[in-house]
């Protein structure tokens, strides 16, 4: 549906596009604008809203710990449109709490890294042609 192609492209081309780096320009916006890769389904997931904070980015509890070489992210996302389909996720998490909502970054997640966990598709009244899932880290 509409909503799926509106996730993708306003919300994770642009922000690929916009902020990413020439690399991460070339590994994952050009596949995603595509909607392909490989011949297979390529989409992307905005990870924003969580359980207790909703659509708030400063209230949000979702973490990223800087480990060297990655990340660490430990968090709940909630009603995730294309949950499930994509392959990518920008996932919004809190890398510094001394900086308050200075300190929320946007991290590429692919689906398939382990610690990545997509649950059961919501059941909903409407906007169903879109899978919304619940993803947790």
């Amino acid at each position: 549906t509409s909503v799926c192609m509106s996730v993708n492209n306003s919300l994770v081309c642009y922000g690929l596009q916009e902020f990413g780096t020439e690399e991460q320009k070339q590994k994952y916006l050009t596949p995603i604008a595509q909607g392909k890769k490989d011949g297979e389904l390529y989409l992307g997931a905005f990870l924003l809203s969580e359980p207790e904070a909703g659509s708030d980015a400063t209230s949000q509890r979702t973490t990223a710990e800087d480990k060297g070489d990655y990340y660490l992210l430990n968090g709940t996302k909630n009603w995730i449109t294309n949950g499930s389909s994509a392959s990518v996720y920008l996932v919004m998490a809190q890398t510094d709490a001394s900086k308050g909502p200075k300190g929320i970054n946007t991290l590429i997640v692919e689906k398939h890294w382990p610690g990545v966990t997509v649950a059961a598709k919501e059941n909903k009244l409407g906007i169903r042609g879109s899978d919304t899932h619940t993803i947790m880290f």
